[in-house]
């Protein structure tokens, strides 16, 4: 599908409401705390016991920061002192330990994420010796399909650890810039050049890192449409494989050093975002959806253009369909089909595992009809496109009478440009890959306030 270079704004408004990003269905709000440990176990086991087991995958959570950012919604945050930084790794080795025990050895981690926080906060004995355990207890592929990425404060990181992060076997790192706008960078009390994020971008080149990504925020105070221009001018000349965009939520009011006041209007952050999408498209880049943008030749535009781009806990990913298993306080895991979350906080996810017990804290589990909206949800955010067969077949439904009235409800947007309905496919038009989280939604059965229908199985 070709990209948009540019968008109608007044469109964009009439649909552009808070959503889902949708990198679990069921949404978070909807985890309970009567899915346990004892529940995972029973996952875990089904995951091995499946004919041909599905990769793994692991993303660990690292709740540590030099500092609070202002902009920052992320929960559990606690400041980087020797000691709470040791304590933490100390139980989350201890976590790694009883989550190797349940899979078989035979099925390394392939995907590894370490984000939160700045797990830059981690020398690099530390993250060297958290790697090791997770080689020890699971192991770490070493093939082609090997994907190790860490979260990068570009900020508090010094130059040369970049060759040694890549030594240690990360091949992936995002930075996370928020802002180059100095007007908005005051606002946050964040403060990076131009010249230092060159700096960087180049000491990681030198490395050969396989695949830099860059994450900025829309709607802070003093944004304007020149600042954010001149960034991603700088940023293009740069070529990051991947540059995101996050629409700014003001969750907590106050933490800004700005006033609420000095937030963007809804209006102004829409046509910065237009702004964006026009300009990396025309710099040739490719919007995979949800304000992610790849360069051509990276994994996830080829995986797009080969209808094999997937979105999963971590986001957007060109690799196969794993069982996710997350490590820390407050990760989520996606194991046999379930989302399980870790408990939030320090005291209770070290609790649990002083009494030798996993630190599942709630999760979903997942019904047929949960099942069911998933996959087209899935579907939608990652290929852009639905195949009714493709869906009949793998959930024994006939998908115009199951999704009549989800199909009804598609009807204005079908009019305003935003979807097309085929005889045998749900297709998401360029316009409609700007809102595709919105499109998706109305397959939500605890947003779309369609009417519950049983789920008729063919026989």
């Amino acid at each position: 599908m070709d990209r948009p270079t540019s968008f109608d704004p007044a469109l964009l408004g009439k649909y552009d409401q808070p959503a889902p990003r949708y990198v679990t269905y069921p949404r978070r709000a909807r985890f309970c705390e009567a899915v346990s440990a004892a529940d995972y176990l029973q996952a875990a086991q089904a995951s091995n016991e499946d004919p041909i087991p599905k990769p793994l995958a692991a993303y660990i959570h690292v709740p540590i920061c030099h500092r609070r950012c202002r902009h920052c919604t992320v929960d559990g945050i606690v400041m980087h002192e020797p000691d709470t930084t040791a304590r933490y790794l100390t139980y989350l080795k201890r976590e790694i330990a009883l989550q190797g025990a349940l899979y078989d050895h035979d099925r390394p981690i392939e995907r590894l994420s370490i984000g939160g926080g700045t797990p830059t906060c981690l020398s690099d004995v530390q993250l060297a010796d958290l790697l090791n355990t997770l080689h020890r207890h699971f192991g770490l592929e070493k093939g082609p399909s090997r994907d190790v990425s860490l979260q990068i404060d570009p900020l508090n990181i010094a130059l040369e650890r970049m060759a040694t992060l890549a030594a240690l076997g990360f091949n992936r790192l995002n930075f996370g810039v928020r802002a180059l706008d100095p007007r908005a960078q005051r606002a946050i009390d964040r403060s990076l050049g131009v010249d230092r994020l060159v700096e960087l971008v180049d000491a990681a080149r030198r490395a050969r890192f396989q695949t830099l990504g860059v994450d900025l925020i829309l709607g802070l105070p003093g944004q304007s449409p020149q600042g954010l221009s001149a960034a991603l001018r700088a940023l293009t000349e740069l070529r990051p494989e991947r540059i995101g965009f996050y629409r700014h939520s003001q969750t907590q009011p106050g933490r800004l050093l700005a006033s609420d006041a000095g937030l963007l209007l809804r209006e102004a952050a829409l046509a910065l975002f237009g702004a964006g999408v026009t300009q990396l498209t025309a710099a040739g880049y490719v919007h995979l959806g949800m304000g992610q943008f790849a360069w051509p030749t990276d994994a996830l535009a080829v995986a797009q253009r080969n209808g094999k781009l997937l979105r999963d806990t971590e986001g957007y990913t060109a690799q196969a369909d794993a069982d996710h298993i997350g490590l820390g306080a407050g990760a989520i895991g996606h194991v046999n089909g379930n989302y399980y979350q870790n408990a939030l906080a320090l005291p209770r996810y070290y609790v649990r595992l002083d009494a030798g017990d996993l630190p599942i804290w709630r999760g979903f589990e997942l019904g047929a009809d949960d099942l069911l909206r998933q996959d087209v949800i899935r579907r939608l955010m990652g290929e852009g496109r639905v195949r009714f067969a493709d869906v009949e077949r793998r959930h024994r439904i006939v998908f115009r009478n199951y999704f009549a009235p989800e199909l009804v409800a598609l009807q204005p947007l079908a009019e305003d440009g935003l979807v097309e309905l085929q005889r045998g496919a749900l297709l998401l038009t360029p316009a409609g890959h700007l809102l595709m989280n919105r499109i998706a939604m109305i397959f939500d059965s605890s947003l779309n306030e369609l009417q519950p229908r049983r789920l008729q199985m063919l026989r």
